[in-house]
């Protein structure tokens, strides 16, 4: 992992803060409150710190975590918390631990999760959770969303121009400005019909054609198979759905969940046995999916479903609210003190 002076000295000095709270014991108080309730963890990505170019492509790693980090960060969830599963409260809606209870999951389904997380979960008897996009499993292809970022991050030219999409050019002569672009382009195709979106995405791939895809870290954004996916089902993991495409489910139009959510479910089962019973949606924010789809999840047989709304859950919310679960995004953070802080909403 390239580290540079400036980013160097930022590290050790959210470090240093980070030891001085966890010194007073704030974070073990917070945790006390919340023993009622339940945090639901979502990780993207783990990998060696050889193998995480963040100073190269920050944006692009900020949802992987080291898997040094990662194994400190599972033994602290260890020692500190009842760590249970969406099974277990689907079967026993509160376990009697007197600890927080966690829940640990994985979203889009990348072969770094097989290869880094999965063994250290084994070892520790931990039930991970692992949200696949089944177009995309067994497929050395990169996510549209990913593609998006990758592109523009990488590419020459100093500006960009999408009339269809913005009005205005978009700069990009520093890195400032690409990772603004990125995020511009990826809300503006959020608001438009999955197809829509996916032919813009195609269409951005012919405007960056100075960007070779192939280049991309094949560790950061390949695919597991569906072999991978049946051992870890064998082996005590929890395999749901993160649809089909990776599409948002934001727009009301019953036809297309049945299909987008039937063809993932299909997947699933025609390929490793597996009767999926769990959701996560895409990006997860309250934009990025409506209410108007639960009674389809019910139908479909989905128990829950799982937004990414930064919060810890009651017990009650859980029953009240099965296709709202919130979970909190786990990024690369320097170090387990800062972890234990985050998690517990002392910082964001």
């Amino acid at each position: 992992m390239k580290t540079s002076g400036k980013n160097l000295v930022k590290t050790l000095l959210k470090n240093c803060i980070a030891s001085g709270i966890n010194f007073i014991g704030f974070p073990k108080f917070r945790l006390r409150q919340y023993r009622d309730k339940v945090l639901i963890l979502t990780y993207h990505g783990v990998l060696p710190k050889t193998e995480i170019e963040y100073d190269v492509n920050f944006y692009a790693y900020r949802n992987v975590v080291t898997l040094e980090q990662f194994i400190k960060e599972i033994q602290f969830l260890k020692e500190n918390f009842y760590l249970t599963s969406l099974l277990e409260l689907e079967n026993n809606s509160r376990p009697l631990s007197t600890k927080p209870k966690a829940i640990i999951t994985f979203d889009d389904g990348f072969r770094n999760n097989y290869k880094y997380a999965y063994p250290i979960l084994a070892e520790n008897a931990i039930s991970g959770h692992f949200f696949v996009t089944t177009g995309y499993i067994g497929k050395k292809k990169m996510l549209w969303t990913d593609q998006i970022t990758y592109q523009l991050l990488n590419t020459h030219k100093r500006e960009c121009y999408f009339p269809k999409l913005i009005p205005e050019k978009l700069n990009l002569c520093s890195d400032h400005d690409r990772i603004r672009a990125s995020i511009k382009l990826r809300e503006a195709i959020k608001k438009l019909p999955f197809q829509d979106a996916y032919n813009i995405a195609s269409e951005l791939t012919a405007y960056f054609d100075d960007v070779n895809l192939e280049e991309a870290n094949p560790e950061r954004y390949h695919f597991m198979d569906w072999k991978e996916i049946k051992e870890m089902y064998n082996n005590n993991m929890i395999i749901g759905s993160h649809t089909h495409n990776h599409a948002l489910l934001n727009i009301n139009d019953e036809k297309f969940y049945r299909t987008e959510l039937g063809l993932s479910i299909e997947c699933l089962k025609n390929n490793a046995d597996i009767n999926c019973r769990y959701l996560a949606y895409p990006n997860g924010t309250p934009n990025d999916y409506c209410r108007e789809l639960f009674p389809v999840l019910n139908e479909l047989g989905f128990r829950y479903a799982l937004t990414q709304i930064s919060e810890w859950n009651t017990f009650q919310q859980i029953q009240k609210n099965p296709y709202e679960l919130f979970r909190i995004n786990i990024p690369y953070l320097p170090g387990i003190d800062m972890f234990k802080l985050y998690i517990t909403k002392i910082v964001n």
